[in-house]
């Protein structure tokens, strides 16, 4: 891994032998691969080349980055190491100690809140019947009817417009 580079924005036509027949001049080249996706087949655009020493990496790196191939100019950098954790992982949050996947179950009063259920913030609503069960919040005002009506069959009123008429 030393001595890889990494060489971006190659046309979608390049073979991994235009790769190495590319960077030939500079010194010896170990192996070209062109990276492929995975469902189509097709060139991702971009690939590595290794060399067989320290020195040639960096002469071939100042040689050809941004020089033009096919009508595209190169990106040629010194490869990095692949992230821990496998394709896809870097943009991943990291595991919260204590967080549903520790073993919280779902059963009423398992979890970190008191009225039981999942803690607030992990989606469960709160409603009036304890957790996940009862009357909605939408619904508790009013008695009956759903997210949009008040159970009269007339639109849901504001809640700001509700609670002035209310007295609250």
């Amino acid at each position: 891994m030393a001595h890889r580079a990494y060489v971006g924005n190659l046309p979608f036509t390049c073979t991994p032998e235009d790769l190495k027949t590319l960077f030939a001049p500079h010194g010896p080249v170990v192996h070209a691969t062109i990276v492929l996706d995975r469902e189509t087949g097709r060139s991702r655009g971009f690939g590595f080349v290794d060399f067989d020493s320290t020195a040639t990496l960096l002469a071939a790196i100042s040689a050809m980055d941004g020089q033009q191939f096919n009508g595209r100019p190169l990106v040629v950098n010194e490869a990095r190491e692949k992230p821990p954790g496998g394709p896809g992982a870097a943009g991943r949050a990291p595991h919260r100690p204590g967080g549903p996947a520790a073993g919280a179950s779902r059963a009423p009063g398992a979890g970190g809140s008191p009225g039981g259920g999942a803690p607030r913030g992990f989606g469960a609503p709160r409603t009036e019947g304890g957790a996940r069960g009862g009357r909605k919040p939408w619904d508790a005002k009013k008695g009956g009817g759903d997210r949009w009506s008040d159970g009269g069959g007339r639109p849901k009123r504001r809640r700001e417009q509700a609670d002035e008429e209310d007295g609250y």
